[in-house]
């Protein structure tokens, strides 16, 4: 599955920055949609990462959200109540452990899923195994990962294959919790591009 209509989770647009194929988002995906927590974890956990990482430019991370908002690639939304009581009890249901945790996975699921049902959406763009898994299981939504982001990339010849793997080495060197299996995977993906 290649959506080009996603909600998103703030741990793949991270992968995108360590990796270094963030700028190149808008032409893997038509439209990236996010619940309002998701844009104060994206702020918070991206400025993070400035003149931490040789090879990657910093970046005003607030700017280029609002550029990414202007320009209609990323829509942010505000949940309704009872939408956001569900994000609640999902997110303490990813997160049995972290009960004061933020509600930003549960509202990732929560848009995903009232966008997908919509046709806004395809799938929920997302990398931690629990959140997946939760989207997959308990609410049948399709979710692809950064690394589908890179095979795109490719299919759409925008980086070499070459390229796209060593995006991802070093997205690992940099703290992207890509396991051999999933890197082993994404060799395989593009080994079967034509």
């Amino acid at each position: 599955m290649n959506p080009t209509l996603v909600v998103a989770n703030t741990g793949p647009i991270v992968a995108a920055r360590l990796c270094g194929f963030l700028e190149l988002l808008p032409k893997a995906l038509e439209k990236i949609h996010i619940p309002e927590i998701e844009r104060d974890e994206w702020i918070r956990v991206l400025s993070k990462h400035n003149g931490r990482h040789a090879g990657i430019p910093d970046l005003n991370i607030p700017s280029w959200i609002e550029e990414w908002e202007k320009s209609k690639f990323l829509n942010v939304h505000k949940l309704s109540m009872p939408q956001t009581e569900r994000a609640i009890r999902l997110n303490q249901h990813i997160h049995p452990n972290d009960p004061d945790k933020p509600a930003a996975d549960g509202s990732a699921i929560v848009l995903a899923r009232t966008l997908i049902d919509t046709e806004e959406a395809q799938a929920l763009l997302a990398d931690e195994p629990g959140l997946r898994k939760a989207a997959q299981i308990e609410e049948g939504i399709p979710v692809v990962g950064s690394l589908t982001i890179l095979v795109m990339l490719v299919q759409n010849k925008i980086l070499e294959k070459n390229q796209a793997l060593e995006m991802a080495v070093k997205g690992k060197q940099r703290g992207v919790h890509y396991s051999k299996k999933l890197l082993k995977d994404l060799t395989t993906s593009l080994e079967t591009l034509a």
